[in-house]
């Protein structure tokens, strides 16, 4: 049995390491010495730590305003929303107006200086103490004076919500920008079934007609108490009538309760050109006093063009710039109106430049009280370079279309085309 008493060899093995004898007694009173030794150096850090402290206290109050900075605004504007920054409306019909006034004071010793700056989209206007307010624009404010700023908007938007804001930037140094907002819920009481009242080509011989629903979300009845038209010198030309929707056409309209047809007559001797007019339908429902639906069209003679890159009312047609040796074609509508238009025939008459411009009517079509005839022109792979890109007739190329039993015996269409 190994007896050692002072140290263990590093290189001892496991088996001797189990054969060492170890005192009882002197296990005992090593533990002991150790224990002491802990609570010595213990006792020994908590009365120095009291030591250190022993004069040490809670900041006084004294103390504390001795070291406040003061802020001193004698010499400098200081800007203040009376109530808030944002105002929610509730709820309010869309296409309707609305209106907000906030109020800003100066609580500083030094005039405020505020710049309108840009608004959240057109449907919002600003203006200070009555007096419109554009962008870039300053306004300032005595020390201790107030200044109402009122804000204006449509909610023409599309979506349930609306939200829009105006921003100013300032003086103060503490609020360099400040932005105001209006926000809230949008209610559609009444609406018509789309934005404007497309009517088309209307010729000038002869009556047009149309159709729009009009649509109510709230009650079971709508009824129009007035109506008018807001260009008086063609109103004769317009009338319109009502009459019920049908069950398919209510149940068609997600939550709508009630609504009607409105039926537009156009009569004959309208001038040629743009249809522009507008037309005021007064309801029954509540906070919805006037529906506005704007009509626009065509006025066109017995004979007109119409399709892409066409200008119906100069009897023009664009082709642009066609690379050479690329050729291009382009399909247009050659439009035959009137009492006689089953019985009209139409053929292409000349083509000019011949050989550089190529034109072909196809079959006629008969639909929505007009016959409709496709008019194909094409450039050529072939064509020379040139430019019929003028103002004027001689520097375009011209197509005559020639019709019978129509009051147009001929149609001009200038084309616009060049090749390079």
């Amino acid at each position: 049995m190994l007896n050692r008493r002072e140290y263990l060899h590093p290189e001892w093995t496991i088996e001797e390491l189990c054969q060492v004898k170890v005192h009882p007694m002197k296990t005992l009173f090593t533990g002991l010495f150790a224990l002491v030794s802990l609570g010595a150096g213990i006792g020994l850090g908590a009365w120095g730590a009291m030591l250190e402290t022993a004069h040490d206290g809670l900041p006084t109050k004294e103390y504390l305003e001795s070291q406040a900075v003061e802020t001193d605004t004698s010499h400098s504007p200081v800007l203040v929303v009376v109530g808030k920054r944002t105002w929610d409306f509730g709820s309010m019909e869309r296409g309707m107006p609305n209106e907000h006034v906030f109020v800003i004071k100066n609580e500083g010793g030094a005039p405020l200086i505020l710049a309108k700056g840009d608004t959240t989209c057109k449907c919002t206007s600003s203006s200070a103490d009555g007096k419109e307010w554009r962008k870039g624009e300053k306004r300032s404010i005595a020390p201790g004076d107030k200044m109402e700023i009122k804000l204006d908007w449509t909610a023409r938007t599309a979506e349930d919500t609306f939200s829009q804001s105006a921003e100013f930037s300032t003086n103060d140094l503490n609020m360099p920008s400040l932005r105001l907002l209006v926000s809230g819920k949008i209610m559609r009481t009444v609406r018509p079934d789309r934005d404007d009242w497309n009517v088309g080509g209307v010729s000038l011989n002869e009556e047009g007609s149309a159709r729009m629903r009009l649509f109510a979300y709230k009650g079971q009845k709508l009824e129009i108490k007035k109506q008018e038209w807001v260009d008086a010198d063609y109103s004769d030309h317009f009338s319109v009538t009502l009459e019920p929707l049908t069950a398919g056409e209510l149940a068609s309209e997600q939550g709508a309760t009630a609504g009607l047809a409105v039926l537009l007559k156009i009569k004959a001797g309208l001038p040629l050109g743009p249809i522009s007019q507008k037309l005021f339908l007064v309801t029954n429902m509540p906070g919805v006093p006037v529906v506005e639906i704007p009509v626009i069209g065509q006025v066109v003679g017995d004979v007109s063009i119409s399709g892409p890159h066409v200008d119906s009312q100069l009897n023009k047609v664009s082709l642009g710039i066609v690379p050479l040796h690329a050729g291009k074609k382009l399909t247009i509508f050659v439009n035959v109106r009137g009492s006689a238009r089953e019985q009209a025939q139409l053929k292409i008459a000349s083509v000019e430049p011949a050989g550089v411009l190529l034109a072909e009517l196809g079959a006629p079509k008969d639909e929505n009280g007009k016959v409709t005839y496709p008019l194909t022109i094409t450039v050529p792979k072939d064509a020379p370079v040139l430019n019929l890109l003028g103002s004027s007739e001689e520097q375009t190329g011209k197509i005559v279309i020639e019709a019978t039993n129509t009051k147009v015996k001929q149609l001009p269409i200038r084309v616009k085309v060049a090749v390079q």
